[in-house]
């Protein structure tokens, strides 16, 4: 049950992941690379080492 609700928190996170993905696509046009936009692939990159560690731990 605990597990579930981890993967459930984890595939709202990236859908909202994806959005403010999106979202920082547009500043990179206007801007150039901005800081949302490296703050999301340190954010994906953390979250593919949380989750092998989790699926590893289990």
């Amino acid at each position: 049950m605990q597990r579930a609700g981890i993967f459930g928190l984890l595939r709202g996170f990236l859908k909202w992941l994806v959005v403010r993905g999106l979202l920082s696509l547009n500043i990179t046009w206007s801007y150039g690379i901005s800081l949302t936009w490296v703050m999301g692939i340190v954010l994906t990159w953390a979250m593919a080492v949380l989750l092998t560690w989790v699926m590893v731990g289990c």
